[in-house]
């Protein structure tokens, strides 16, 4: 039930007990010592014998009532208990018929006449007052005027303090709508926030919480968004662990819970403790995904994330092999290969290409997992499968940096004797944005012509000495 329907619920209640009642006889049995009680005007008892029949219509014809009571007041002196009287219903009126903001002067009318003149019973000033406060803040909540919201916020406050003071047992709810009331005015300025008045907040709830056995999720929901915003990071960790497990059916806890832990590692010099936090993110999110939260894809690679940053690189590569593999990961070419380099961070190699080498099937018109596959290949020193899977690379296309892979090439052919191709790379090569600022790869490209020139020189000689000796051609 929202506050404002609320707020209808019992003003409806009230406005039946002041209709049943005598006129004559209000108001009900006082708090205080017994005081001559003012008596409505005769004409003004008898137009108010009109509300009962329109009270009684379902739904009850508020408007009807409410034309009724605005008839009347005319008639009665502005500061007579007729009018304070008069007001008060119309007040609620305007509360059933969910004209909440109407309500507010009008009842500020009865305070100010009750004050000067004691018409009402201050239980029920004490009551008006409540309402007052809670109205005037949800109003506020409307606002996206900063400046009028603040002003609002701290009339709500003034009215539920006078409350607190006069209420001979505040209630749980307005405990924390007291302390609610105190977090709102202390962050209404997100650039100034209020560290006394959270500090007050704080207070107010902790006390409240700890005089019930089984306070309401309102009260931690509340409690935590003030130790947020006190940058109280671990006794945030703290309550939201007692939060997931009073209710551990709200999903929207489990990754609050998992991102605090991560803040508190990022903050955390000391190897070991920042260690136990990973651990402790690692655990929530296996714990929610018992319960059947936290199973997304997204949530899925966090965990391997988490896993590889607090150094476990074994499980988290296995953990992102089998969810690209059964779907609970994302199966897209980046992820492929970074399980790729996982594999071999862990020294993995074979099974690195393997892996790899699986992509290429889902992936198969893109270069970049062939050339990491030759990259790999030409670390184990197998230099051939290396220059087989570059070719592929640079066939497909695709490539981030074409430039690196023809550099590759070359070097890979060079290694085999194949300077035919390593030359025929390296003009590829040269071709690239990237070639004229590499000095080296200039250098190679001269290298290659060179050697090239060479041995075309040699074989020229050689074939002009079998000549000379008459060696047959075929020879």
């Amino acid at each position: 039930m929202t506050q404002k329907s609320a707020f209808s619920r019992r003003a409806g209640v009230i406005l039946a007990l002041v209709l049943a009642a005598s006129p004559a006889a209000y108001p009900a049995e006082q708090s205080t010592p017994p005081r001559e009680r003012p008596q409505l005007a005769e004409k003004t008892g008898e137009a108010l014998q009109k509300l009962a029949p329109l009270q009684a219509t379902t739904p009850p014809n508020y408007k009807g009532m409410l034309e009724v009571v605005e008839g009347v007041l005319p008639t009665v002196p502005p500061t007579s208990y007729d009018a304070a009287f008069l007001l008060n219903i119309k007040a609620k009126l305007f509360l059933g018929m969910d004209r909440y903001a109407e309500a507010i002067p009008v009842w500020e009318k009865v305070v100010q006449l009750s004050d000067q003149y004691q018409y009402l019973d201050p239980r029920e000033i004490n009551e008006i007052v409540l309402y007052l406060a809670q109205i005037i803040f949800s109003e506020a909540a409307n606002n996206k005027d900063t400046a009028v919201q603040q002003r609002a916020i701290s009339r709500a406050s003034a009215y539920l303090k006078r409350h607190l003071e006069n209420a001979t047992k505040p209630t749980l709810a307005t405990q924390m709508f007291y302390a609610q009331l105190l977090y709102q005015q202390a962050v209404v300025n997100p650039t100034n926030v209020d560290t006394k008045l959270l500090s007050q907040a704080r207070e107010v709830i902790e006390r409240s919480m700890q005089s019930t056995l089984q306070p309401a999720e309102g009260f931690y929901m509340l409690l935590l968004a003030i130790l947020q915003q006190q940058n109280d990071v671990a006794r945030s960790a703290d309550m939201l662990e007692l939060m997931v497990s009073k209710f551990p059916q709200k999903k929207d806890y489990w990754p609050l819970l998992m991102s605090t832990y991560l803040n508190l590692a990022s903050n955390e010099n000391d190897e070991l403790r920042r260690k136990d936090y990973y651990v402790r993110a690692i655990n929530t999110i296996e714990r929610a995904q018992k319960l059947g939260f936290m199973t997304t894809p997204k949530d899925n690679y966090n965990l391997v994330t988490i896993y590889l940053t607090a150094g476990q690189f074994h499980i988290a590569t296995d953990l992102l092999h089998q969810g690209l593999k059964n779907g609970t990961i994302e199966s897209t070419l980046a992820n492929w290969r970074l399980l790729g380099s996982y594999y071999q961070q862990v020294n993995k190699e074979e099974q690195a290409i393997a892996a790899l080498k699986d992509a290429v099937k889902l992936f198969p018109d893109n270069g970049m997992l062939d050339l990491q596959i030759g990259e790999i290949y030409r670390q184990l020193e197998k230099t051939k499968e290396a220059r087989d899977y570059y070719r592929s690379a640079l066939e497909k296309g695709g490539l981030d940096k074409p430039f690196v892979a023809w550099q590759l090439l070359a070097y890979t052919s060079m290694e085999l004797d194949d300077w035919n191709e390593a030359h025929r790379a390296i003009v590829e090569a040269a071709k690239t944005p990237e070639f004229a600022s590499d000095q080296q790869m200039v250098n190679l490209k001269k290298h290659i012509e060179a050697t090239l020139a060479e041995r075309e020189e040699l074989q020229k000689q050689a074939e002009e000495e079998a000549k000379k000796k008459g060696t047959p051609k075929s020879a």
